[in-house]
């Protein structure tokens, strides 16, 4: 378990926990859309399944909500891990995201076992890139992707 001042971090260990972040259109903007429930719980669980990765359950300390997720994966090569990130849309704007993702990453910098860590989110996602720059991360370059345009940033711990 992680810990910061407003909230807990705890392993993904059960895809009921987070499945509300994968079915609601508002959180799923600029990730694709909103997906099914059978659907977001196949993607989970088989996120379970992969020894390589790590998924973090935020949840507010105040109320124990579960408010995000933060997720990391193998990204192409193996020292390299990618950063995803989904936020319950109530918990926006508050620094939940900064506060929470700062945790994992000083985590990951103490493991010294990652030197560099890659996000991507859509170039329309404002607050993503927005966040991501905060956290430190660079700008690298843009693909399409899914039909949309993809900002790649980097951050070397």
């Amino acid at each position: 378990m992680l810990e910061t001042t407003r909230c807990r971090l705890y392993p993904l260990q059960n895809a009921d926990e987070v499945i509300h972040l994968f079915t609601d259109a508002a959180i799923r903007e600029y990730l694709g859309g909103a997906l099914a429930w059978d659907t977001a719980e196949c993607n989970v669980q088989e996120k379970l399944e992969n020894a390589r990765y790590q998924g973090f359950v935020v949840h507010r300390k105040s109320d124990h909500a579960c408010i995000g997720l933060i997720e990391l994966e193998e990204y192409r090569a193996s020292d390299v891990l990618e950063l995803s990130y989904q936020y319950a849309s109530a918990s926006w704007g508050n620094g939940y995201a900064k506060e929470s993702i700062r945790a994992v990453l000083s985590n990951l910098q103490k493991q010294g076992s990652v030197q560099r860590i890659v996000a991507k989110t859509q170039r329309k996602n404002i607050r993503s890139r927005r966040l991501l720059e905060l956290l430190g991360f660079t700008y690298c370059t843009s693909r399409i992707r899914f039909h949309a345009m993809q900002c790649v940033y980097e951050k070397v711990l």
